[in-house]
């Protein structure tokens, strides 16, 4: 039942000299393969924890720091909106690759003039970020009892569903797929 040295993994080998005995005992299979499955135990919980963890409920709780982003947000659409100049990628400026989010100001100032096939054209996840601006300055515009209850329910739902990783995976997905030209 136990492992010899022969049989151990090429990580237990150099060790051997220390515990030959141990490595011949019955012990050994089962303590490896319980340490193993602890250790698997341990990165599964890990990456659950941050999976399912409520990122958008948490920039909900700091009202101000989300104002702050909503206003961002809204005065770039705004300046879209009205052919002015806005804020340049820095990453496309600086690496000369476009990032997950460009063309969102454009396929949300196409929305807005209400071009949905142009939109989604130009960046498929606008409506999603639309959507989650909105509910953004809703809750954050909220008397302190009717916001503090939305959050609750936000990151219960972050934390039963993972949307947020979710969303956050498909962005990438979809940003690798525009890069490589299929989209």
């Amino acid at each position: 039942m136990g492992k010899s040295c022969n049989n151990a993994p090429a990580w237990v080998v150099p060790f051997a000299d220390f515990a030959p005995e141990f490595l011949e005992s019955p012990c050994y299979n089962q303590i490896y393969n319980i340490q193993l499955l602890m250790i698997g135990a341990i990165h599964i919980m890990d990456f659950q924890k941050a999976w399912y963890a409520p990122a958008f409920a948490s920039l909900l709780q700091n009202r101000p720091e989300g104002l702050a982003i909503v206003g961002a947000a809204a005065l770039q659409l705004g300046l879209h909106l009205a052919d002015l100049p806005t804020w340049a990628c820095p990453i496309k400026n600086i690496f000369g690759i476009p990032c997950p989010g460009c063309g969102l100001t454009t396929a949300i100032g196409q929305l807005a003039r209400g071009d949905w096939a142009a939109s989604f054209h130009t960046h498929a996840f606008a409506p999603y970020f639309v959507f989650a601006f909105s509910v953004m300055a809703v809750v954050l515009l909220l008397p302190e009892r009717e916001r503090t209850l939305s959050i609750a329910w936000i990151e219960k739902f972050e934390k039963q569903t993972g949307i947020t990783a979710w969303f956050l995976v498909l962005l990438l997905l979809y940003w690798s797929v525009r890069l490589a030209g299929i989209v």
